[in-house]
């Protein structure tokens, strides 16, 4: 079976960004499935290295500084003929592929892993809706208010973390790692976190 190549242009996949972060966890859930290849333009403000990372033969990721650039997009298209094109990120760094997707669609589909956090509806942003073919919100309020106007392209598909990476702990390990970090006589204390 040949498998359907991903070109993603998105926070560098082994950086610490959430951005970064989510696009790892995908990669390697879309990898396991067995059937994707994905090639991956790894944005930054700027890099240490620009050495192109080969993480396996079906994940290669090539640093850039920004999110790219239309002559980029056009010798990878050309290059690469990738089955999706696959950006995820806020949309002011991507205007100029938007400016571009007619030459984009003529090789592959625009999938947008999206959030926008507040009311109203992005008005200003509905020419990019309109030209990418699926937009996957990663918050629910960012699904409710884009399907309300493109209901056949939107899916939610939220932020995750792998059950390996984050799950819940046994009651008697949470009382010793309180015990351990907190002290005996906090042991027992209510502690609250916040973690954004």
């Amino acid at each position: 079976m040949k498998k359907k190549k991903i070109l993603i242009l998105s926070d560098h996949a082994l950086s610490t960004s959430g951005v970064g972060t989510q696009t790892r966890h995908l990669v390697n859930g879309l990898l396991e499935k067995g059937c994707w290849s994905v090639r991956q333009f790894g944005a930054a403000m700027k890099h240490e290295d620009y050495r192109t990372v080969v993480v396996n033969d079906d994940f290669i990721i090539k640093p850039i500084d920004g999110f790219g650039n239309p002559d980029l997009i056009r010798v990878t298209l050309a290059t690469e003929k990738p089955d999706i094109l696959f950006i995820f990120t806020d949309p002011r760094f991507f205007i100029w592929l938007f400016e571009m997707e007619d030459e984009i669609h003529q090789v592959c589909p625009i999938v947008w892993w999206h959030v926008w956090d507040n009311h109203p509806y992005p008005d200003f942003n509905d020419v990019l809706y309109q030209a990418t073919d699926v937009i996957n919100c990663h918050s629910y309020m960012t699904y409710e208010l884009i399907k309300s106007r493109h209901p056949d392209k939107t899916n939610f598909i939220p932020h995750a973390v792998p059950d390996n990476l984050f799950h819940k702990i046994e009651k008697q390990k949470i009382k010793e790692y309180k015990a351990k970090l907190l002290g005996n006589s906090r042991a027992n204390d209510f502690v609250g976190i916040w973690v954004n």
